[in-house]
């Protein structure tokens, strides 16, 4: 019996919750929160399914994000209600739990916004503007080998595992035909034989390029290597050091 009453409680509590809130307003909250659960487990079950393919990791960015903006839509929609009831008290509140919650929301947002917008000017390069190409200490301006670089860096796609470690390791600067240069960062290692590098803004995340490592041995810019893992477990391949002038 005694286990039982705490459940009368919430019963009860959740019943007298039921009959004071307003029918609309009781629906709405069910409605948002359904949309929410939809919202998240539609795109995860899929993520679940389907693990594989070069966007897999910008699906799971967009995923943890979403329920930021969501939420914060909600707070807004219940603040405007508030104000055209006239409710001052719920209004002053939901405005400030808004206000936060918004900051918040930029901020979780900001990162991804920057990256992919990043990745968008990368895979628009236009590689007839571009002049000449340097990794390091060692460029190239052969029009054919920046050619062959440029339309690698165009097939750039979403990558994301920051908490890995990568980090920059070398500088890739591209000098364009108004003397403007764009610089980017390759990063030490190689993942899934795609060459990693930090995009140009800040820290505004990172891309994988699956052919560039080859075009820029070829180019004579970088020399890629077999190392062995510290784990001891194979070898992994990586940016040979000596090659960048480092």
């Amino acid at each position: 019996m005694r286990e039982d009453a705490p459940l009368s409680r919430v019963g009860e509590l959740l019943r007298h919750t039921y009959d004071r809130t307003p029918r609309p307003l009781f629906w709405t909250v069910v409605g948002g929160a359904i949309s929410v659960a939809l919202a998240v487990a539609i795109p995860l079950g899929a993520l679940i399914l389907f693990h594989e393919g070069p966007w897999t990791g910008f699906a799971w960015d967009l995923l943890v994000r979403l329920p930021f903006a969501l939420v914060c839509i909600a707070l807004f929609r219940i603040a405007v209600r508030a104000a055209r009831t006239g409710e001052r008290k719920v209004q002053s509140t939901f405005a400030v739990l808004l206000v936060l919650f918004a900051l918040l929301t930029g901020l979780v947002w900001l990162k991804f916004v920057r990256q992919a917008s990043s990745l968008v000017h990368v895979r628009q390069l236009p590689g007839d503007k571009v002049r000449a190409v340097a990794v390091a200490c060692h460029e190239t301006n052969d029009p054919l080998l920046i050619q062959m670089i440029t339309a690698d860096l165009r097939e750039a796609e979403w990558y994301s595992p920051d908490a890995h470690g990568w980090a920059p390791y070398a500088a890739l600067t591209l000098r364009l035909a108004d003397g403007h240069r764009e610089q980017y960062h390759l990063t030490q290692e190689l993942a899934e034989d795609r060459l990693v590098i930090r995009l140009a803004v800040g820290d505004a995340g990172l891309a994988a390029v699956p052919h560039l490592a080859g075009s820029l041995e070829h180019a004579s810019l970088l020399q890629v290597a077999g190392l062995p893992r510290y784990d001891k477990r194979g070898t992994y391949r990586a940016i040979f050091r000596r090659s960048v002038c480092k």
